[in-house]
């Protein structure tokens, strides 16, 4: 369907211009013939505004942007031509030389040109529009305030007609070269579809200026009316554009002009601020050099101050917005500073923690012979009838320690293999009670008091509660030894949630972290002889393997916190994975 509505377009515009050059060299001049040609070139400007407009209507970003203007350009041209048939159709007179409608005619190809300067940037977001937009901005006033310059003069002030078109031509010629030459820049510069757009457009711009041209001196020699063989090639160019419509209207939505350049080009700021500087040079010009009377050169002052305030303006809004724009690209530039050196800093702990894994691996193996054998001993001791009550207890001491040490060493074993341990639905609060508690006569000895601040409605976590309680016991007891040369102290337990996240800290009144930097690092330690330091390390991997992070710092006031950060359970991923009563055991403290 969109094929055969665009042939339809293409075929209309196609037969309209074919029947103006049947009717120019067929028909002789007459009231209906100059009819009839105003009405075909009204129609395919109307089209081809219509073609464009539907484009900027199903496209995005800088391509509706690219399309708006193109839709703007037209319909100024088509208001030129509208009024150009209302004197020759509606007054039936001739149009009056000045015409009113040539400053609609001049600025028509500026927006068009802003479209050109807007699409070689290949800047996409929203900021970057707006300086685009404001470039565009600067440079219809420029162009206005050249065409007051240059022409209104010899129209309102001191009427000359031959000035009057001299300076018109002039202009129009320089603004219609300035177009066709950024057409050429892009086509030259840019590939696939867009590559063909601008093609059809450098060609139907160079057939409309030599159709103007051409009808400009028949304007002169007074051979020109409607419907003339002279309208042919204008004819042709409109028709032209519109072709230009169709073409772009078959471009998905989502596609975008892809300069070959990777870099933005300059080029629309630069038109813009050398746009700006000319004015005050065009001014002493004509106050130095000017052969114009008074009332001319009063008039051009007194526009150029007007613009130079204007322009001024738009710069100083522009300045602004490009102020805005470089600190937000300085702040982006800090976060992707920051999250290198995270990423960095990750990076080197997982290779780390890789060779913790391998050394961890082999001496597990070596570590779960001799448990074993202590495991079987420890059970066979139990049997024994003939042990006091006193051997009796320190067997099933020996027992569960051996258990537990068997558990971690297997844990280890997770740990170093990658094998993510099995996850059930946890309640953090619950598991922090229970680390307290297996905590509290190491703690009572080493006269350390616990505060809690567990926060209320805590979501739920999805973790393997044995390696959650492993980090949280290791941090717990790293708290009590650090206050521990000090003879005692607050160890504060602290959790909230925020946003998609569970956060954990435990947070000391001891002597603080000499590296705080190290303290994951595997076999780093501060514990002299008796210290491993292998246990943040451990806990670093596991709280990884949860996809968390934990961090630590020395607090202004003395001590450390760690933090630990987990990603939290919805509510309604809660509810299910409790409904089944392995989770609901699991999730218990």
């Amino acid at each position: 369907m969109k094929i055969t509505r665009d042939n339809l377009v293409v075929w209309s515009a196609l037969a309209l211009a074919l029947a103006l050059t049947a009717a120019a060299f067929a028909a002789p001049r007459s009231y209906a013939l100059t009819v009839f040609g105003d009405f075909v070139q009204t129609s395919l400007l109307v089209i081809g505004t219509l073609a464009m407009c539907r484009n900027a209507a199903r496209t995005r970003g800088r391509t509706c942007f690219f399309w708006g203007l193109m839709t703007t350009g037209f319909a100024l041209w088509a208001a030129s031509q509208l009024l150009w048939t209302y004197y020759e159709v509606l007054a039936r007179q001739e149009v009056p030389n000045p015409f009113l409608g040539d400053v609609v005619v001049f600025i028509h190809l500026v927006p068009m040109m802003g479209a050109l300067t807007l699409q070689m940037q290949s800047a996409r977001d929203k900021r970057s529009l707006q300086l685009s937009s404001l470039d565009v901005v600067l440079l219809l006033f420029w162009w206005l305030y050249l065409y007051v310059f240059a022409v209104i003069p010899w129209q309102y002030l001191a009427f000359d007609v031959t000035r009057y078109g001299n300076a018109f031509n002039a202009i129009y010629l320089a603004e219609h070269l300035l177009f066709i030459t950024g057409v050429g820049i892009l086509w030259l510069k840019t590939r696939d579809r867009w590559r063909t757009i601008y093609g059809n457009l450098m060609g139907a711009a160079l057939l409309y200026g030599f159709a103007f041209y051409a009808a400009d001196v028949a304007i002169d020699v007074h051979r020109y009316y409607t419907g003339s063989v002279y309208d042919i090639p204008l004819v042709a160019s409109m028709a032209a554009f519109v072709w230009v419509g169709v073409v772009g209207g078959q471009i998905k939505a989502s596609e975008e002009a892809q300069p070959s350049q990777t870099a933005p080009s300059p080029w629309a700021a630069r038109l813009a601020m050398a746009a700006v500087l000319s004015i005050p040079l065009l001014a002493l010009w004509q106050e130095f050099k000017g052969d114009a009377p008074p009332s001319v050169r009063h008039f051009r002052i007194l526009a150029s101050l007007v613009a130079m305030l204007l322009l001024g303006a738009l710069v100083f809004v522009k300045q602004h917005l490009l102020t805005q724009q470089l600190a937000t690209l300085l702040r982006r530039s800090e976060e992707s500073v920051e999250n290198y050196k995270r990423l960095q800093k990750q990076l080197v702990q997982s290779e780390k923690l890789i060779s913790l894994g391998q050394l961890v691996a082999g001496a597990a193996h070596e570590i779960n012979n001799p448990l074993t054998a202590i495991l079987g001993f420890s059970e066979m001791l139990a049997l024994e009838k003939n042990l006091t009550p006193s051997q009796e207890d320190f067997v099933e001491k020996i027992r569960r320690q051996a258990q537990r040490t068997k558990e971690l060493v297997s844990n280890l074993l997770d740990f170093a293999r990658q094998t993510p341990g099995q996850k059930t639905v946890v309640d953090v609060n619950a598991l922090l009670h229970t680390v307290i508690k297996l905590s509290e006569m190491r703690m009572q000895r080493r006269q350390v008091r616990v505060e809690l601040d567990l926060g209320l409605k805590l979501p739920s976590l999805s973790a393997d509660k044995n390696q959650l309680l492993q980090v949280f016991l290791h941090l717990s007891r790293n708290a009590v030894d650090a206050m521990e040369p000090q003879g005692g102290g607050v160890l504060r337990v602290v959790t909230r949630a925020e946003e998609n996240e569970v956060v954990i800290e435990f947070s000391d009144t001891g002597v603080g972290l000499k590296e705080p930097e190290r303290v994951f690092d595997p076999f780093y330690t501060t514990k002299g002889v008796g210290g491993t330091g292998l246990g943040l390390s451990a806990a670093y991997g596991i709280v990884q393997e949860h996809s968390g992070t934990i961090v630590c710092h020395n607090r202004p006031e003395g001590g450390a916190t760690f933090q630990v950060r987990l990603p939290a359970l919805s509510s309604q991923t809660t509810k299910t994975s409790l409904q089944s009563p392995a989770a609901g055991v699991e999730s218990g403290a």
